[in-house]
């Protein structure tokens, strides 16, 4: 979609310019995930990493820090 005027930035990057870079930067996960409650943590997360492409190494840092438990359904998350 091209915009009609203006200009739009996104962490200081014009988005007409920066489109793809943008994109790879932002996200968004909705908070009512119903549609994916019966996955497991760790199922949701190999999903959404392999949408992004991305390194999951820091991920993987923090889950352990916090003690995610990968294993139960993310619909039994609080």
């Amino acid at each position: 979609m091209k915009p009609t005027g203006g200009e739009a930035y996104v962490f200081g990057k014009n988005v007409e310019d920066n489109t793809l870079e943008i994109k790879r930067d932002v996200g968004y996960i909705p908070g009512d995930l119903n549609l994916y409650g019966y996955l497991t943590g760790q199922q949701f997360l190999d999903y959404f990493i392999s949408l992004r492409n991305q390194d999951a190494t820091l991920i993987e840092e923090l889950l352990e820090i916090f003690e995610v438990p990968l294993d139960r359904k993310i619909k039994g998350y609080s």
